[in-house]
């Protein structure tokens, strides 16, 4: 049985084109805590963000992260290798555009400088995100350091 966090249509379209498949009908939502629900669920595969799959404590039932063949050999999601682009299809950057000249603004400015902080990624990582690779954020506040 397919397994969801609870995923927005456009997240399910992704996985399905990710994995060149149609997903079923019966996907189940996973609730709060759809790692649980796979783990607890023979043949359930689960599809949720990496950043909200828990490691398991002792004696708790424990998922699977799927490593995946990109042609170099199987490779488990690591945070290095999302940020590499190693992970193949499944993984996907989280992308905050802001229009140039509403930098000019100040409280827009400080709301992106304070997303790109280490405080910010630390929500994010909060949050179920895996927070960007710390040369991407830099080169960001670099970007923003003459605004």
């Amino acid at each position: 049985m397919p397994i969801a966090a609870d995923l927005e249509p456009a997240q399910v379209r992704f996985f399905a084109e990710a994995l060149g498949v149609a997903l079923r009908s019966d996907v189940a939502p996973g609730g709060d805590d759809p790692a649980f629900m796979v783990a607890e669920t023979p043949g359930a595969v689960g599809f949720l963000n990496y950043g909200r799959f828990p490691v398991a404590e002792a004696g708790a039932p424990a998922a699977q992260l799927v490593s995946i063949d990109t042609g170099a050999g199987c490779a488990a999601p690591t945070a290095e290798r999302v940020w590499r682009g190693q992970y193949g299809a499944l993984a996907r950057p989280l992308y905050l555009y802001v229009n140039v000249a509403s930098l000019q603004r100040p409280a827009v400015a400080q709301f992106v400088r304070y997303y790109l902080s280490a405080d910010g990624q630390a929500r994010i990582d909060a949050a179920g995100y895996l927070p960007a690779a710390p040369e991407t954020y830099d080169a960001a506040l670099q970007a923003m350091a003459g605004r």
